[in-house]
């Protein structure tokens, strides 16, 4: 005995509309462990930046340079 199977119809199509102003990314950070969006101030070179809802380490204040990096990259073996 055959399985009937239904006759799938085309969907409409779906008209994307852009946002006129974009939100400043720039200013927002997203926390890893709970999802939440928060607006993040400037930091200074040695502040770290903390989510207000979990308190996890969004942002950590020590600025590693390209001179540091790489000559841990080549003391090691």
């Amino acid at each position: 005995m055959p399985i009937k199977t239904p006759t799938l119809k085309p969907a409409k199509k779906m008209v994307v509309h852009t946002v006129s102003t974009p939100l400043p990314y720039a200013h927002y950070q997203r926390c890893t462990q709970c999802d939440m969006l928060f607006r993040l101030p400037v930091l200074k070179r040695n502040q770290s930046a903390w989510c207000p809802r979990c308190n996890a380490k969004v942002r950590d204040g020590r600025d590693w340079s390209l001179t540091r990096l790489g000559s841990m990259a080549l003391a090691m073996p």
